[in-house]
């Protein structure tokens, strides 16, 4: 299966009857599963008329992780797609979109564009503002609430047409009807982890616990994770903005750089210090604001893969959700309807998976799971009036995961689940599934 993600459609502005996205999505998928020699030149033509975007780039990315860079040219009339010479094969298409324009995800059918899925950017920045407290420029529209990761996971985006204090206007569109899986939901990214001073990785930014439980969340969600390069192994090394260009464009690239990071207001306060600093020839930090066309920059962004023995406890722990995600009946097939959730403390929150049936109407034969997250410290509940912690009639809840086991750097697990006791460890999450009452 191929990846092919369309960066910033939100910049894509297109007046045509029939909007390039959507054109772009037909192309792909008619190219995916078309013989090389449906055309005497192995290519084939798509008609469409002129974009008031040029050139536009796609990124796409392969499951092999190997992300590749293609143009897509829409010139006077055409746009040129190679066909596959190999067996027809599925794709799977994204857009990044900070609008938050769900016809790009809609049917074809249903008057969209055909897209696959949406990055979630929402997700993103509640789980940031959940594991750094920090909250500045983009994030400022965000608390890292439990009720926001209820909403991001039960309904998509989180703003879906209300007002955006920072960019001062009313943001994103109604997700309703969209399966779970169209949503991209991710803790790191290029763009994210590079919009920062030092290029820190979210290992660097949070405790090791609150890391383990949003893992957790992350993979057995019912959206579709993604995880950035080497984020499965707590990669050490930053990932900062690079880029290779002549001098005269690469001053105007670190420029842009820090007037864009200057939307941070601890970013430009450092900015403004270092400048002063170096004015009195103060020897500075050697890791802060990086030349973007250095290539010592590039180089210090350079994964170690002898990281997957060195961090060897988060690795499992990725390997192991990902198994859980993969083989458990229920976290295997998310289906909309199939989640609900509630605030358990100010830090807390479960989410329970129905394994048949949906939340308005169970089946009692159903295999439920409860994903309960804390990050914040103990939370006893003696009493607990919440309809979702109760097991269906005749079973009980067993432990069936921890992120607190001590395989992936944890303390290890309490019992957990007896009808009279629930104590949920702090910075942790845990997985409950439904067995038969002795």
């Amino acid at each position: 299966m191929d990846g092919l993600r369309l960066d910033a459609t939100q910049q894509i502005f297109d007046s045509s009857p029939e909007h390039i996205i959507r054109v772009l999505s037909c192309a792909a998928r008619q190219a995916a599963i078309a013989p090389a020699s449906s055309s005497p030149s192995g290519r084939q033509k798509i008609q469409k008329p002129r974009s008031s975007r040029g050139n536009e780039a796609l990124k796409s990315q392969r499951t092999s992780e190997k992300r590749i860079d293609q143009s897509l040219v829409t010139s006077a009339a055409t746009i040129s797609l190679k066909p596959s010479t190999l067996e027809p094969r599925s794709i799977f298409l994204v857009a990044e979109n900070e609008a938050q324009q769900t016809i790009l995800a809609r049917t074809l059918d249903q008057g969209g564009y055909g897209l696959d899925a949406l990055w979630n950017d929402d997700f993103h920045h509640s789980a940031m503002v959940a594991l750094t407290g920090r909250a500045e420029a983009y994030y400022s529209d965000y608390r890292g609430t439990p009720q926001e990761f209820i909403s991001a996971l039960k309904w998509g985006f989180l703003y879906q047409g209300q007002w955006y204090s920072w960019q001062k206007k009313y943001r994103g569109s109604p997700s309703f009807g969209l399966h779970p899986q169209q949503f991209v939901i991710f803790l790191q990214n290029h763009d994210q982890v590079a919009n920062s001073l030092r290029g820190f990785r979210i290992r660097h930014l949070t405790s090791p616990g609150r890391l383990r439980a949003m893992t957790a969340l992350l993979l057995l969600a019912p959206g579709t994770p993604m995880l950035f390069q080497g984020q499965e192994f707590g990669a050490s090394t930053p990932f900062l903005f690079f880029a290779d260009h002549n001098p005269d464009l690469a001053k105007l690239v670190a420029r842009g750089r820090k007037e864009f990071l200057s939307q941070f207001s601890s970013v430009a306060a450092v900015e403004k210090e270092f400048s002063q600093a170096k004015a009195t020839g103060q020897v500075l930090p050697p890791d802060c604001l990086s030349d973007p066309c250095s290539e010592e920059t590039f180089s210090r962004c350079k994964l170690d893969f002898s990281e997957r023995a060195k961090h060897g406890a988060i690795y499992r722990l990725h390997k192991d959700l990902l198994q859980l995600r993969r083989n458990d009946p229920v976290f295997s097939s998310p289906r909309p309807g199939g989640l609900d959730g509630a605030v358990l403390g100010p830090e807390a929150f479960v989410l329970r998976f129905f394994g048949a049936g949906t939340a308005s109407s169970p089946r009692q034969n159903g295999q439920d799971r409860l994903l309960l997250v804390n990050l914040g410290p103990a939370l006893h509940l003696s009493s607990a009036p919440e309809p979702l912690l109760a097991p269906l009639v005749g079973t009980k809840w067993t432990l069936l995961w921890s992120s607190e086991h001590p395989f992936y750097g944890g303390s290890g697990t309490p019992t957990f689940g007896a009808a009279e006791h629930y104590l949920l460890p702090g910075q942790a999450a845990v997985v409950l599934a439904t067995t038969p009452m002795d």
